[in-house]
């Protein structure tokens, strides 16, 4: 895992996986994220220091998951095209398919020693390179003190002035910028007597190894110059190797571990987004799922001028039921109707929730008053063919429920809200006429009571 390969190298502060992300891609990609966390977005550091949406680039490179050593530098959704260090390091790694390698940077204030950020690209099919197949990047973030003082051989390298440049950024910018690791003994160096190492292609660029003998060394082991300036060169070399290697095999695993953890999250969030819609009793759609449906369609509906039509039912004498039976013997009647109706009313687009209590509703998209009876009336003799007993009832032997139905057009000075009055007027209308039977709010002549209230 990557946590391990952290813990296992002090040098390593993190590493993360950053899928590549088009302008075209990026409003799917971040409403797939806020699905998780309801904050990501792709995003950028302003001049002002501030973390603000990132301005549209050929590519994102977002980051979208990393193991870190304490606290992150870079929060989630951060674009790492959006720095040009890192953007240059990208470009010569997706242009060469290979590792890339950042020049030299600081680290936080106060902080001696610089870092490096290696870039590896990670394609679709790894035998067939191209951009187009381009599934994201690799990065990970180094730093070289500890490396170079590994290298260095302990005691033998005592008294010797060393600096390491990065060459590239030595051409272009200036030496304090270039330099990669630098320790100076006390006594002033021998300059003379310095002596240059190579280190070629670390992650596509050349390094310098500078060393420079203090008066002491000369007096001590000046014999032993050479031999511990070339093994330091080597060891730095085959350290860093051994680094760079170590992200190229870690690669496939860090964007295995980051799609694993994004899949769980993802069905995590469904199970509680389902949770959160779904009546625990019935395992129907609840009350708060509805409105919010209902509140998407009904704008739907006003702005396509579209029928929509709601169907609200309610259990006949059920306090008597429940007196008669027990509350447990009421929840497996509610369980029965809910699974019979849901198995039956299920056209694509409806929606069936438990409203409250012993009250449920459907909503009807595009379903004219007359299609919005007939499922009405099919609701009716659905629960009275299950034959549950209830000898409380007045009105049958079993359990019946009474039917309210309101179908209209939405127009301006109508809400929602009305119309669930007049659906819950004409349910209650049923009730009046004897219950057991459907009742439509077109065929009368209510109106809505938070109309009248006004």
């Amino acid at each position: 895992m990557a946590e391990n390969t952290l813990a296992r190298h002090p040098e390593l502060h993190f590493l993360q996986w950053s899928p590549v992300v088009t302008p075209a891609d990026r409003q799917v990609f971040e409403n797939e994220q806020k699905k998780i966390d309801p904050r990501y977005v792709i995003q950028e550091r302003s001049a002002r220091e501030r973390w603000v949406p990132a301005v549209n680039r050929e590519a994102h490179y977002p980051v979208l998951y990393q193991a870190t050593k304490g606290q992150a530098e870079f929060p989630l959704g951060f674009d790492l095209s959006s720095q040009p260090v890192l953007l240059n390091a990208i470009h010569r790694a997706v242009e060469g398919f290979e590792l890339a390698a950042t020049e030299p940077m600081s680290l936080d204030d106060g902080v001696p020693g610089k870092r490096i950020l290696a870039v590896l690209p990670v394609f679709e099919d790894e035998a067939v390179r191209g951009q187009r197949d381009l599934k994201g990047l690799v990065a990970g973030e180094f730093t070289l003190n500890r490396l170079v003082q590994e290298a260095l051989m302990g005691g033998r390298a005592a008294g010797l002035h060393i600096a390491l440049f990065d060459m590239k950024t030595l051409q272009e910018k200036n030496s304090e910028h270039a330099v990669l690791f630098a320790r100076q003994p006390v006594t002033p160096p021998v300059i003379d007597m310095q002596q240059r190492y190579m280190i070629n292609d670390v992650g596509g660029r050349n390094w310098q190894l500078v060393v420079a003998p203090s008066e002491g060394y000369m007096n001590e082991r000046k014999s032993e110059l050479a031999y511990v300036v070339m093994m330091a060169g080597l060891l730095i070399t085959g350290f860093v190797a051994a680094y760079l290697r170590m992200l190229s095999r870690r690669s496939f695993e860090i964007e295995s571990v980051a799609e694993q953890r994004n899949r769980a999250l993802q069905e995590a969030n469904k199970k509680l987004a389902h949770l959160s819609q779904t009546d625990g009793l019935t395992q129907i759609a609840n009350r708060r799922f509805f409105d919010d449906s209902f509140s998407r369609e009904w704008k739907r509906a006003r702005r396509e001028q579209k029928p929509v039509s709601l169907v609200l039912f309610d259990l006949d004498f059920f306090k008597q039921y429940n007196d008669q039976y027990g509350h447990l013997q009421g929840d497996e009647c509610l369980r029965n109707i809910a699974e019979l109706v849901a198995s039956v009313i299920n056209r694509p687009g409806d929606l069936f929730a438990r409203f409250g209590g012993e009250e449920f509703i459907l909503l009807l998209p595009n379903t004219p008053e007359a299609g919005a009876w007939a499922i009405a009336e099919q609701c009716r003799e659905l629960v009275e063919s299950l034959a549950i007993a209830h000898h409380k009832s007045s009105i049958a032997e079993v359990v019946t429920i009474s039917v309210g139905v309101c179908s209209l057009i939405p127009e301006d000075d109508m809400t929602e809200h009305d119309m669930l009055d007049l659906t819950d007027q004409a349910l209650y209308c049923a009730k009046d006429r004897g219950r057991n039977l459907v009742v439509s709010a077109n065929r009368e002549s209510f109106m809505p009571r938070t109309a009248n209230q006004g």
